[in-house]
């Protein structure tokens, strides 16, 4: 009985719950404004829409002619974050999306949850990018290796440079001269 009224409840609630996770309309004076990137590679306005802006951590130096940096992408009910890693020497990258908050309400992702001791990433100079597709697969993370066409399907003005952190760590690299 008590499961049968529970069930009745949030079948009841959902409704307001899935409105509460509508995309806005977009205000009228909205513009698409072209990226901002730092000089740490940081960046900010990427993607084209203001119901779904997306942004960049700084790069960091992996090792092993590695770097890597979170991207998250925003929308109604949250966020989802992305551990991004690009093989400077190789120009070849990874994307790994991040795990589902532990508390359980939904939100988003969060990248960090992906480093040990939670998670199964360990990010140092032994690390490959076969590797970080081997624990993904192992752990059940969603990952991709097109990381450089999800990019290049947004306009010029809105598309972050995965390899900008090669320029400042690995610069004899071929990922420094993209």
């Amino acid at each position: 009985m008590r499961a049968a009224l529970l069930t009745a409840l949030s079948l009841a609630c959902l409704p307001a719950l899935a409105m509460a996770c509508e995309l806005a309309e977009q205000p009228a004076g909205w513009r698409d404004e072209p990226i901002k990137v730092g000089a740490d590679c940081s960046y900010e306005n990427a993607g084209a829409s203001f119901n779904n802006p997306r942004s960049g951590s700084a790069a960091v130096k992996v090792g092993n002619g590695l770097i890597a940096y979170e991207a998250t992408e925003s929308n109604a009910c949250g966020y989802n974050e992305h551990l991004v890693v690009v093989d400077c020497n190789s120009g070849k990258m990874i994307g790994i999306e991040g795990r589902g908050w532990e508390n359980g309400t939904f939100g988003g992702t969060r990248a960090s949850l992906l480093y040990a001791p939670k998670g199964g990433i360990r990010l140092n100079d032994k690390t490959t990018l076969d590797k970080l597709a081997d624990v993904s697969k192992r752990r059940g993370y969603t990952y991709w290796t097109d990381v450089a066409a999800r990019i290049g399907a947004l306009k010029p003005r809105n598309r972050s440079n995965p390899y900008c952190g090669c320029k400042l760590f690995y610069p004899d690299s071929a990922g420094a001269q993209k």
